[in-house]
């Protein structure tokens, strides 16, 4: 089974994967509970996110997850010993559609973010480099343009990318927490630094 994070609360059968969403605290007490991790936190992999402060954004959901803020997830959480952090199989991206009318709207969510997690995914943290890959974004995004790819400019969303009058929700962290709290019916579980359990 694959399970999100909310089923960390109660006892999971052995072999069960779960998905950290609510941050990275589920990945580090599901991997000390010898379970597979596949690690996708909102606060960086969430890619229906808000991509800045502007107020022409469109659908100016939570907190914002800029191209910098993504490329600086990292997968498996620091404070996991070798044995644990071998439970961390991968991450992923998430990007949920139900505000997004069109493919065009899903591309400027998507992109150029679905990169930086290409890159987060896919290369060894030590040889991860932010300037060189805003580096090389450059012509990336003219291969994106050359596509047809309506990807999100580095300057801010074109007029046509734009939703206005729609307010969005939590904006900051504290407001976040609260949301997913309330959304869940539960807030992320509190991890116990020494042992992986949730008291």
């Amino acid at each position: 089974m694959v399970l999100w994070d909310d089923l960390l609360e109660g006892d999971l059968p052995a072999g069960t994967t779960l998905l950290s969403w609510r941050g990275m605290s589920g990945a580090v007490v599901a991997a000390r509970r010898g379970h597979d991790v596949i690690s996708c936190p909102d606060n960086h992999a969430y890619l229906d996110y808000r991509q800045s402060d502007l107020d022409t954004e469109p659908i100016p959901q939570s907190v914002v997850l800029d191209l910098d803020r993504v490329h600086a997830f990292e997968p498996v959480p620091a404070e996991l010993s070798p044995e644990e952090a071998g439970h961390v199989i991968g991450g992923q991206a998430n990007i949920w559609t139900e505000y997004m009318d069109s493919g065009r709207v899903v591309d400027y969510f998507a992109f150029p973010r679905l990169a930086a997690i290409a890159e987060v995914l896919w290369t060894p943290a030590r040889l991860r480099d932010l300037p060189g890959f805003r580096e090389r974004m450059e012509t990336h995004l003219l291969r994106l343009e050359a596509m047809g790819v309506e990807f999100r400019r580095p300057q801010g969303p074109e007029p046509w990318q734009q939703r206005p009058g729609i307010a969005g929700r939590p904006r900051t962290e504290e407001e976040r927490d609260t949301h997913i709290a309330r959304i869940t019916g539960r807030s992320c579980p509190p991890v116990n630094a020494l042992t992986g359990h949730t008291p």
